[in-house]
């Protein structure tokens, strides 16, 4: 018996139509998972990007400090700038899993009056990240992150001195079409009473409003949970006196243990910046942010801050 030819063209097509309709097809995944994700630009030690990312990452920050500061003795003058010039950088074992270096530097700190014009090392901060949430798939993802703070900076700047600092932080990351929201939640846990304590809390929003070009707002607040000893330390400055007259905290490069800190516990900073993809070399993003107070002017040494990094993804 002869068979028509339409009917071994139907046995070959029937597989192809059964397998289109098969609504359980193997889904290909994203080579490059939250290839979109962009790192935050401010708070550039306390804060990172929830995913786990392999990477360098050079920072400079210029940053005006105010014409005065609340003390216990009144209002004392400042003045000037300091500045940081850093290189961070982290390793992904895993997709999930980093080591990283999420402190270092050289600090030139140059104020007008009163405190001493001095340059020297900053701190080494060392620590992991692990992403208990990963799903590209739905743009979300937290990570845990655990670092330490090592003593091993210059006292003439404000660091090397204590038993070291635990930092603790929780990231949430979520994308949606051009959209970037983050939050990172953490704490500063010194391991003696010499330092202050305190929380921090750092909200991104990122819009990536072309292949290339990414503006972006961040707000960082930090709240003083325990204040520091105020013993004399800092010898450079102010013959060591610092920690005991300031009525607040210095930020999150340097933690003073000022007994007063609680006058003044909170700070909040708004920062505007951007993100630029470099064209032809999309594993480079350059950022910029400029970063100021929105509480009280005198109870920081923060005016004003300028932002500048380069995350090179590898």
């Amino acid at each position: 018996m002869k068979l028509n030819r339409s009917f071994f063209l139907w046995c070959a097509l029937i597989p192809g139509a059964l397998s289109a309709g098969d609504t359980k097809q193997v889904v290909i995944e994203d080579p490059k998972p939250f290839y979109d994700a962009r790192r935050p630009v401010t708070n550039p030690v306390l804060n990172d990007l929830a995913v786990p990312r392999t990477k360098l990452h050079p920072v400079m920050i210029h940053q005006t400090m105010p014409s005065t500061i609340d003390t216990t003795l009144g209002q004392v003058p400042v003045g000037g700038d300091l500045q940081l010039y850093a290189l961070q950088a982290e390793w992904a074992v895993t997709e999930r899993f980093a080591l990283l270096a999420n402190k270092d530097g050289y600090i030139v700190f140059d104020p007008n009056n009163s405190l001493t014009k001095t340059s020297g090392w900053a701190n080494l901060g060392v620590g992991a990240k692990y992403a208990w949430l990963y799903k590209p798939e739905k743009g979300v993802a937290s990570s845990i992150q655990l670092a330490y703070e090592i003593p091993s900076g210059d006292t003439d700047v404000w660091q090397g001195t204590g038993d070291g600092q635990f930092v603790p932080t929780l990231f949430f990351l979520k994308t949606a079409n051009r959209w970037q929201f983050q939050n990172a939640v953490g704490a500063r846990l010194p391991l003696d009473d010499a330092d202050s304590a305190f929380l921090y809390d750092s909200v991104h929003l990122g819009y990536n409003l072309t292949d290339w070009f990414y503006p972006l707002m961040e707000v960082n607040w930090m709240h003083v949970t325990n204040s520091g000893s105020g013993e004399q330390r800092f010898g450079a400055q102010a013959g060591g006196a610092v920690p005991a007259i300031a009525n607040f905290e210095a930020g999150d490069l340097v933690n003073w243990g000022a007994a007063n800190s609680g006058t003044f516990n909170d700070l909040v900073t708004l920062g505007l910046g951007f993100r630029i993809n470099c064209p032809h070399l999309d594993n480079i993003d350059f950022g910029a942010a400029w970063e100021f107070p929105l509480t009280d002017g005198n109870a920081t040494i923060l005016e004003d801050r300028f932002t500048f990094d380069v995350e090179i993804a590898f």
